[in-house]
């Protein structure tokens, strides 16, 4: 969980700085499959939907 953490500030980075939802259909593609690669490994990390609060 440390080095999940360790991850929000350059995730946070991304959704700041990058349009996820871009109108160039190769970059919203790429964007997209990054945002899934980053939930896929935090799932192997841990089960969030059962953390509550």
């Amino acid at each position: 969980m440390e080095h999940l953490a360790e991850l929000r500030g350059p995730i946070d980075a991304f959704f700041t700085h990058v349009q996820v939802i871009s109108d160039d259909t190769a970059v919203k593609e790429n964007n997209l499959r990054l945002l899934g690669l980053i939930r896929d490994t935090a799932r192997q990390i841990a089960d969030f939907e059962a953390i509550s609060g």
